[in-house]
């Protein structure tokens, strides 16, 4: 495809910008711009307000990191913030360490400057700004389900739901990043993957990794308990 430098520039599109654009690797399958014309023929008012707000609770993964905070801090949920913590540290790595930089896949929005590009795409107004990086995988679906997958896992009983919960938005957030079009329908897939993967390898590193310390904190308790009866 030949970059249209005069689309970057109507654009307004950074040094960093153009960069990408210009060592992106173009390949995607018609059946994912099929579906990501599915989705822009159902955009809306409300849908238009709705999909942005909620793909940003996923920038940086800032909404997760919040959260595993949280949990950390409150003393009853410390291990669930422990294994959500290790999820996510492993999903950086994996992802913008290690997939990203190899695929260095153009976004589907990047179209817009092709001449080549589809024209809905190249008349297309975005409603996020353009992440600087390359799209595969999706971060923000990859670091949503890294985080929920580790919560969903360490709950137990009936506030199991609460990881359903957070399974739910996880899904509506991947869903998000094909409404705006800075992702295409593999990098979402892949990036889910990624995510359910983490998670459990964080549910499972952090399950006796917190036995460990429990143990610890439970011995220095004993400890100072038996102290002061002295």
């Amino acid at each position: 495809m030949t970059i249209d430098y005069a689309a970057l520039a109507a654009f307004g599109a950074s040094e960093k910008l153009t960069s990408l654009v210009e060592g992106a690797n173009i390949f995607y399958w018609d059946w994912e711009l099929d579906v990501l014309k599915w989705f822009y023929d159902m955009h809306d008012i409300f849908l238009d307000k709705f999909f942005p707000l909620i793909t940003h609770l996923g920038d940086a993964g800032i909404f997760w990191i919040i959260l595993t905070v949280i949990l950390l801090i409150i003393p009853k949920t410390r291990h669930i913030g422990l294994a959500s913590f290790i999820a996510l540290v492993l999903d950086v790595i994996l992802c913008n360490g290690v997939i990203k930089p190899i695929a260095i896949r153009c976004r589907p929005g990047w179209l817009m400057f092709f001449q080549e590009g589809p024209d809905w795409i190249r008349n297309m107004d975005m409603l996020v700004s353009f992440p600087n990086d390359y799209s595969f995988p999706s971060g923000h679906t990859a670091a949503s389900f890294a985080s929920a997958v580790a919560i969903f896992g360490t709950l137990k009983g009936k506030y199991k739901w609460w990881g359903v919960g957070a399974l739910c938005l996880a899904t509506v957030i991947g869903i998000s990043r094909l409404y705006v079009c800075v992702h295409w329908p593999t990098d979402v897939m892949a990036g889910a993957v990624v995510g359910i993967i983490c998670g459990i390898v964080g549910w499972a590193i952090a399950k006796p990794l917190w036995k460990k310390i429990d143990e610890k904190i439970q011995a220095r308790k004993a400890a100072k308990a038996a102290n002061k009866t002295e």
